[in-house]
């Protein structure tokens, strides 16, 4: 049974690869600040910043669990994709960030493929990851909102 892929099913998933790098980005900042305000509680000496300090680092647990969790959603979709060589330009082009001249075939032999190959492929790729993005939709928004409650976008 093949899925109806429709024009919001594919923007979805062009949105989530553009803010994929972003999402990375916040996990590792909010990951660095969480273990900042761990040091700071155990440093404090007085109630109140030790207070202040506890919840701040709560707030950027929380951030970096949501991020953490989007991350782990939209690795598990473009695992889901069934081409590998889609599947592989996904990584390294949406996820990694590689320019489509530089998706790495072969490491060994240093073989990459070229653009106009790598471009197909990550048109299927983005209408499969579509399809598994759907179906985790809702969770990926839940998270951007939790993210979003904590200072992030």
């Amino acid at each position: 049974m093949k899925s109806k892929v429709t024009d919001e099913m594919l923007d979805f998933a062009v949105v989530t690869c553009k803010k994929y790098s972003q999402v990375r980005t916040l996990a590792e900042e909010a990951e660095t600040s969480w273990k900042q305000n761990l040091e700071m509680v155990a440093a404090s000496k007085y109630t109140g910043e030790k207070e202040m300090y506890e919840q701040q680092a709560e707030e950027d647990l929380a951030r970096y669990t949501a991020a953490r969790d989007w991350l782990k959603l939209v690795d598990g979709a473009v695992g889901k994709v069934k081409d590998e060589k889609s599947r592989l330009v996904l990584k390294q082009n949406c996820l990694a960030g590689a320019t489509m001249k530089s998706v790495l075939i072969d490491k060994k032999t240093g073989t990459y493929m070229s653009r106009s190959t790598a471009t197909r492929y990550k048109k299927k790729g983005i209408t499969e990851l579509a399809v598994q993005l759907e179906k985790v939709k809702r969770p990926l928004e839940e998270k951007v909102e939790k993210m979003s409650r904590f200072g992030a976008e």
